[in-house]
């Protein structure tokens, strides 16, 4: 019987299963920026599950989005794809820390006077929506 719940619980090849479609889509986000980063990196789907010691329906499943990856493997990817675990995380959790990361990212090639001129606009429009 543990047996079973532990096959439950795990999933195929000791991922965790999706409950809803909320992990689904992030399941699938996370496997876009996989795959972006791959091919970033110049690796084949076959080189990046030899770094990982999968095998390359692994590394397709994980892309696809079929599985729900844990942090560890998030992090051996990261190493293997020499790049920070975050670019796999997707950018709209709906939380204000997250915005405000990704409103700094986005600010951060501009010059001094264009940073002006988004903040300008942003708080303009927060404060409208607020209303």
């Amino acid at each position: 019987m543990s047996r079973r719940v532990a096959i439950n619980l795990l999933g195929w090849h000791g991922e965790p299963q999706m409950k809803d479609d909320f992990e689904r889509s992030i399941a699938m986000e996370v496997g876009a920026a996989i795959r972006a980063r791959r091919l970033q990196a110049g690796l084949s789907q076959d080189q990046l599950s030899e770094l990982l010691g999968v095998g390359p329906e692994a590394v397709s499943r994980m892309e696809r989005g079929v599985v729900m990856l844990t942090i560890p493997r998030l992090v051996e990817l990261a190493n293997a794809l020499a790049c920070p675990v975050e670019s796999f995380i997707p950018k709209a959790s709906g939380s204000t820390q997250s915005g405000a990361n990704e409103i700094a990212r986005m600010l951060q090639p501009l010059d001094k006077k264009d940073v002006q001129f988004v903040m300008d606009i942003l708080e303009r429009t927060c404060s409208h929506l607020a209303s």
